[in-house]
């Protein structure tokens, strides 16, 4: 009967570690866990910021812009998207997001057939827009 018990014991144990390393896990920031598109070139700061070609790039970086720190993205060249693809509004998901965007003189432009309201869905988090 003890020996019985001693197991229970050991896997209640064992259960709690894993659900408890499971929550740990889930607290990490998008971003640790997020590597940068191929293209993407900076550091994010404002002395470096990320130069984007391309609109998944630029979502992508704001979507994943880290808690409590300032995102600079500066766009390298006009881009155009224009897949029917839904649910790809620029957007922050978190009031602890903040980004600065520079057009750099340069226009993003999205066409297509989707259900989105709008390119920039900005519900929650900090965006300035700038045109240098």
């Amino acid at each position: 009967m003890k020996a019985k018990k001693k197991r229970k014991t050991k896997l209640t144990r064992l259960f709690s570690f894993l659900l408890a390393l499971v929550m740990v896990v889930g607290m990490l920031p998008a971003t640790s866990l997020t590597a940068l598109a191929e293209g993407t070139t900076g550091s994010g700061t404002e002395e470096d910021p990320y130069i984007v070609t391309d609109y998944e790039e630029l979502r992508n970086l704001m979507l994943n812009a880290p808690y409590y720190q300032t995102t600079y993205i500066k766009v390298g060249s006009s881009i155009e998207y224009n897949k029917d693809i839904n649910d790809m509004e620029l957007c922050l998901f978190s009031p602890y997001q903040s980004v600065v965007l520079d057009l750099n003189d340069h226009a993003i432009t999205r066409s297509g057939t989707t259900i989105d309201h709008a390119v920039v869905d900005l519900d929650i988090g900090n965006l300035t827009i700038r045109d240098s």
